[in-house]
């Protein structure tokens, strides 16, 4: 059982009681440092082609194997901002600046209608991603 807790400590019954640096005073004892999450930025291109949005399959290590939506080191010129997206993994939060592009060819491989989307193996981030882009148009 703990025995150094904040809120009742039992100073008494510790083993480390001669060399405890909060005996009877817990909020002397040196806490934890929160630690800072690194951000990354990202910008999203929903690319759009008879009302059927293009997904990629992921192939690298992150998020291996699940669709998505590519990500560019800048936004398209014809494309439109809609919105951010944030999300947070255990070791980094993510901000997607999304963009949406309409083509007028079919320039990309998968294109998806929104109910074969929900279908597809996607990560939460880019379910967050369909949300915005739905509340949008």
């Amino acid at each position: 059982a703990t025995l150094c807790t904040p809120k009742n400590p039992q100073c008494e019954d510790c083993p480390l009681n001669e060399v405890c640096q909060g005996k009877d005073d817990p909020t002397l004892y040196p806490t934890k440092k929160k630690r800072k999450v690194p951000t990354r930025e990202q910008y999203i291109m929903i690319s759009v082609y008879n009302n059927k949005l293009s997904l990629t399959q992921r192939s690298g290590k992150f998020l291996h194997g699940l669709w998505g939506f590519s990500s560019t080191e800048v936004p398209l010129c014809a494309s439109e901002y809609i919105g951010e997206v944030t999300h947070a993994y255990t070791h980094f939060k993510l901000i997607c600046k999304v963009y949406v592009y309409d083509e007028l060819d079919k320039e990309q491989a998968h294109y998806f209608t929104i109910q074969q989307i929900r279908k597809l193996a996607i990560s939460k981030v880019d379910e967050k991603i369909v949300k915005l882009y739905l509340d949008t148009i």
